[in-house]
């Protein structure tokens, strides 16, 4: 019996797709861009819908009305009320009762001033729920000697008319 012999046709060779251990900058820069070709769009998608959202703002609905807040006083969080009209807001607040105009810019925007002291106080309205509101203020005075400071809050609209009860 006659033994055969197997003999392969090709030879077969591992050589890797990098002859050296060193990658070039051409290489790095080929792989960069199909990074980028791949990742772009999906950034791309996410600023676009990450843009498109806008708080709920219905602002007509609270020009007026009773409303209830927290503000602090030092360390304590009190809690004071307000009646809003179209041109006027009473303050309620540490026992005390606080008049001021009212000037709307737009169904978002408004200044106080304060009838007495002449202090006028800038709102603007920047989201709005079914029985509440946020809102930003800072002084409607630009001073240059000092910092201006924007604070936010939140007022929720009561069924109360006129004075509130303490």
């Amino acid at each position: 019996m006659e033994r055969l012999k197997i003999t392969p046709r090709h030879k077969f060779t591992f050589r890797p797709k990098y002859s050296s251990l060193f990658i070039t900058s051409s290489h790095l820069f080929s792989l960069f861009c199909s990074m980028i070709k791949k990742v772009f769009p999906v950034i791309f998608l996410c600023l676009i819908l990450c843009s498109c959202y806008q708080p709920e703002r219905d602002c007509e609905k609270y020009r007026t009305g009773t409303f209830k807040f927290n503000y602090e006083v030092g360390d304590t969080v009190k809690q004071g009320k307000f009646t809003r009209s179209e041109n006027y807001s009473i303050d309620y607040y540490d026992n005390k009762i606080d008049s001021a105009t009212v000037r709307w810019f737009n169904d978002c925007e408004f200044v106080l001033q304060d009838i007495n002291s002449k202090t006028a106080i800038h709102y603007k309205i920047i989201s709005t729920t079914d029985s509440s509101y946020t809102f930003q203020y800072k002084s409607a005075v630009k001073d240059p000697n000092k910092q201006l400071i924007v604070k936010t809050g939140t007022a929720i609209k009561t069924n109360e008319i006129g004075q509130p009860g303490e």
